[in-house]
Formats: C-alpha cells, sequence, structure tokens
C-alpha cells in the first residue's frame, strides 16, 4: 500500500509542478499593447503645395492628441516612387519634444541653376526615414503624403547648360567649346550631389554652328557612369539627353582630351541638343 501511494506522489508532483510553473510563466508576460492607443499626429501644410517652385519654402504643423513622454525627430523623406531628388531640398529634422503639443516644420526647395523640366515630388512628413519606425505613432496618424511638381527656374533669354549623375563622390567638370576650338563656357568642383551648371553660357545672338560639350573625369571612382545632359535654350524650353562613359573603355569618344558627350547646333534662335554616341 505505501509503494502505490509513493508511485501515485511520484507521477502527480511533477505535474503540479509543471502546472505551478506555467501558471508563473504567464503572469510574467507582459501584455500586448495596442497601437493605436499612441499618440495620434496629424500633419498640416500651412500652404496650397500642389505645385512648387525651386526657391520655395514650404511649412507643415505637426500637432497630436495626446502628449508623447519622450522627444521625437520629424523630417521630411521623399518616397521611392519619386522623381525628384533629396538634393533638391534641405529639411533638417526638428525635434517634437516631450510633454508639447505642436511642433513646426520648415521645408526649403533649392534653386539651382541646373535646366531640368518639371520633376513629380512624392513626399512625406515622418518620424524616421523608415516609415515602419513609426511605432511611436498611432497607425491611424494622419502623416500626409504631398504629391506635386517641382518646377525648375531657368535664367531668362539665355542658354544654361547643365550635367547631372547619380554617384555622390564623383566630380566631373563640364566644358563647351564652339567650332572654332575655342573653350567658350566651363565650370568645376561640382559633384553628383551638387550637378554642373553654366547658367548663361550663349544667347541668340551667338554664332550659328556646332557647339561641342565635353567632360572632364577630374576624380571619378566609377568605372560606369550615367549621366545626365541638359539644357533650357533663350526661350525657356528644355532639352535633355543621356549618356553613359566607361572610364575604363579606350574607344569612348574624345575631344579636346575630354569625353566628347553631346553635341549642340544652333541655327538662328533653334538649339538643338544631340548626345555623341
Amino acid at each position: 500500500m505505501k509503494t502505490n501511494t509513493l508511485r501515485i506522489k511520484q507521477v502527480v508532483l511533477p505535474f503540479v509542478l509543471f502546472v505551478v510553473y506555467g501558471c508563473s510563466n504567464k503572469q510574467d508576460v507582459e501584455p500586448i499593447i495596442d497601437p493605436t492607443l499612441n499618440p495620434e499626429v496629424t500633419v498640416t501644410p500651412l500652404g496650397d503645395y500642389s505645385t512648387v517652385t525651386e526657391g520655395d519654402t514650404l511649412e507643415f504643423d505637426i500637432t497630436v492628441d495626446a502628449l508623447f513622454d519622450q522627444d521625437i525627430d520629424f523630417t521630411a523623406v521623399l518616397d521611392e516612387a519619386s522623381v525628384g531628388s533629396s538634393f533638391d531640398f534641405v529639411s533638417e529634422e526638428v525635434t517634437f519634444f516631450a510633454f508639447t503639443s505642436s511642433i513646426r516644420l520648415t521645408v526649403v526647395f533649392l534653386a539651382d541653376s541646373f535646366p531640368e523640366v518639371a520633376e513629380n515630388v512624392m513626399m512625406r512628413i515622418s518620424s524616421e526615414e523608415d516609415p515602419t519606425y513609426n511605432f511611436q505613432l498611432s497607425p491611424i496618424s494622419d502623416v500626409e503624403m504631398l504629391n506635386f511638381d517641382l518646377i525648375s527656374v531657368n535664367a531668362p533669354d539665355v542658354l544654361s547648360l547643365g550635367a547631372e549623375w547619380p554617384v555622390n563622390d564623383d566630380d566631373w567638370d563640364l566644358y563647351i567649346y564652339d567650332a572654332a576650338g575655342s573653350n567658350v563656357g566651363g565650370t568645376a568642383g561640382a559633384t553628383g550631389a551638387d550637378p554642373e551648371a553654366i547658367p548663361s553660357v550663349l544667347d541668340n545672338t551667338a554664332d550659328d554652328g556646332v557647339y561641342d560639350i565635353v567632360m572632364d573625369p577630374f576624380a571619378v571612382d566609377t568605372e560606369m557612369t550615367t549621366l545626365e545632359v541638359a539644357i533650357a535654350t533663350p526661350d525657356g524650353s528644355i532639352q535633355s539627353v543621356m549618356v553613359t562613359i566607361d572610364t575604363e573603355d579606350d574607344e569612348e569618344p574624345v575631344l579636346y582630351g575630354f569625353n566628347h558627350v553631346a553635341t549642340l547646333t544652333k541655327s538662328g534662335e533653334v538649339w538643338t541638343l544631340a548626345a555623341v554616341e
């Protein structure tokens, strides 16, 4: 009889310990927090930003329906589908301090000399560059996505020439030569983040003929580079061509010791840009 009692205790005791341990563990599990209980953020544009021109300043008020208990940084972030570039604007992070109810964010679009057509920009105001990191915000927050055309400002009544490329650290220099082989314009010291531009190189009084556009790989580490060469003509129209240069290829077209990328033909008041194959 004692033997049977002992066997029962040996079977029951582990079970009791398991139940007690399991209940103890369940009590230690943190409850799931409803993310909709986080502060709801509303971003309000302080103007009609359906169209933006280079040089414009955009302002946004950011408000919450409940106070944050920690500091949160906000900034303007381009959407992956945006044609515009992050080089087009400056938006410093602003800190939404804990236990405050609102802040104002400013975005400045830069007026550069690069001739370009209107670009479609898709931009949002976010607490992080990665929107999946916005866990401090309620998922029903109205963090608005802006979709607008960015209008370029080009110098009037003159021909402007520019080139840009995607690699920030590469430094290409841009020059233009007339039919006599004289350098009639040039610029140096730019990188992909700061495109080359000659804002008023020629006007309609220039001689008719063919002008040659060349690029000097002053400090270029990228073997294969695709550049956009563009002009704004005196009447304000824009033309552009895409050119790919292989810096390791000896058969790339060369003129005046530089990579020959495009020609610019003038006939009266008609200007035509063409890539060099």
